[in-house]
């Protein structure tokens, strides 16, 4: 079963976008999704067949504002390749 919220949103960057030409997405993804759990969802989703997930943890950051320390938080990331000819419009 898949979990509703394990695809947060598709993040739209000018590196994501530059990827598209190598078949390449980029998504953000719930902190405990697994890369099986990931293609299932994504191929539900889209209609697509994923050949590759690859997963990036990033840390949480501090920030200062005006003074004040406070924590960015931290974000887990899939990039997952699509089949040949096949493609999601985001």
């Amino acid at each position: 079963m898949i979990r509703p919220h394990l695809i947060r949103q598709p993040r739209i960057t000018e590196k994501a976008t530059g990827l598209v030409s190598l078949h390449k997405y980029i998504f953000e993804v719930d902190k405990y999704a697994t890369k099986p759990e990931v293609k299932q969802a994504i191929e539900k989703r889209y209609s697509v067949h994923i050949t590759d997930v690859h997963m990036v943890n990033l840390p949480d950051k501090p920030r200062r504002s005006r003074g004040r320390t406070y924590h960015k938080g931290a974000l887990r990331k899939a990039i997952v390749t699509v089949k040949k000819g096949e493609q999601i419009n985001l």
